[in-house]
């Protein structure tokens, strides 16, 4: 019975509805068991990025449906559209709780524990690619320690932590996240420590950021081209769906396919060593930019825009009431959500229920913080 609900189309995504649902009635009675904060604090404009999603959300649904009982297709993007959905409610829930400190712990400590698990499992096994196209959900939060530790040698230890893990991952995405995360603490770091310099030493100091990641990126390009002992990434497999995305593209620029055609495709070109032929795209971008056209893809990057719009003035803010240790929980949902990016870039994340779920409750949970002007 559990086999045949999990392909069930529509039946499949009852569990995930339920948690949702579930989820967001718990945290809603545990605000009202503790006030730390008032909701009069919420800020009643510049709300861009969860209007994106609900846009977003809709048009999907939308397709999918059509997709679904017009044309009988079975693999559609139903789920890409329903999960999508939990950013902005979850920004609505935290944006009105009383409590959100509470759930502000809660949630960075259950996306803490998860990676600490699988993390530990990956070290311990070996087995290469254990969490693959989940990595923003396992190297991510493992930036909590950084920010946790006032002892450089932890935090040494945090940054070792991370390169480790994508080490023994040994998957391309998750040497891109681990990258990502060391990016976003130099980031962090980097506007701590010049928020009272002038803006000489600023600029000198952003240069100095700059010309490091550039650095870093071109030892690794070198590296890369080497290929010695390295993941392949699949290129001859990818650069196939990838372009038949982008040409589905062409065909129909502003809207696409309306989401209205199947999230999978026979893949023909020659056999590929995994259960099907029938596979997705291996990027939600370009399976946005495909089905959607130009109008999907600038919903999808105002999302962010809005949502790294309102993080940098949450680390650029010199008044905050947050303790350190309660802020660095804030920086595991965000890390989560800066690192989501190259992951979805290449895997396809956002049309599979367990983990759009995760991606969507982690960022929409810290862009409800950051609109919280306790918070900043």
């Amino acid at each position: 019975m559990r086999v045949l609900l999990e392909f069930t189309p529509l039946l499949k995504h009852v569990p995930g509805l339920f948690l949702v649902v579930t989820g967001g009635l718990w945290l809603s009675l545990a605000s009202r068991l503790r006030s730390n904060y008032s909701a009069a604090a919420i800020r009643p404009h510049g709300n861009l990025s969860a209007k994106a999603a609900l846009g977003l959300g809709l048009y999907v649904l939308v397709g999918a449906f059509y997709a679904r009982f017009a044309r009988d297709v079975q693999n559609t993007f139903l789920t890409l559209g329903i999960y999508l959905l939990a950013y902005p409610v979850m920004a609505w829930i935290v944006e009105r709780t009383n409590s959100p400190l509470t759930v502000l712990r809660t949630l960075g400590g259950a996306y803490v524990l998860g990676a600490v698990m699988m993390a530990s499992l990956q070290l311990v096994t070996g087995e290469p690619g254990l969490f693959h196209a989940r990595e923003h959900l396992v190297i991510g939060p493992l930036v909590f320690f950084y920010f946790r530790s006032k002892v450089v040698l932890f935090q040494l230890a945090a940054l070792i932590l991370i390169g480790a893990v994508a080490v023994v991952s040994a998957k391309n995405t998750a040497y891109l996240v681990a990258g990502c995360s060391l990016l976003y603490i130099m980031i962090v770091e980097m506007v701590r420590l010049t928020s009272r310099l002038s803006m000489a030493g600023k600029a000198l100091g952003w240069f100095a950021l700059v010309a490091t990641v550039l650095f870093v990126a071109l030892a690794a390009v070198t590296v890369r081209g080497t290929g010695e002992g390295l993941p392949t990434g699949n290129v001859e497999y990818r650069s196939v769906m990838y372009e038949r995305a982008w040409l589905k593209f062409l065909q129909s620029p502003i809207v696409g396919a309306g989401f209205a055609d199947a999230s999978t495709q026979e893949f023909g070109d020659y056999e590929v060593d995994v259960s099907t032929q029938v596979l997705p795209t291996h990027s939600d971008p370009l399976d946005i930019l495909g089905n959607g056209g130009l109008l999907a893809f600038a919903l999808w990057l105002a999302i962010y825009l809005g949502f790294f719009s309102h993080w940098r003035r949450s680390i650029t803010t010199q008044k905050t009431t947050i303790r350190r240790s309660d802020r660095a929980w804030l920086h595991v949902l965000s890390c989560c959500a800066w690192c989501a990016l190259p992951t979805v870039a290449f895997n396809p994340v956002l049309n599979s229920p367990n983990l759009a779920l995760a991606t969507w409750i982690c960022a929409g949970a810290a862009y409800g913080f950051f609109r919280r002007q306790e918070i900043r």
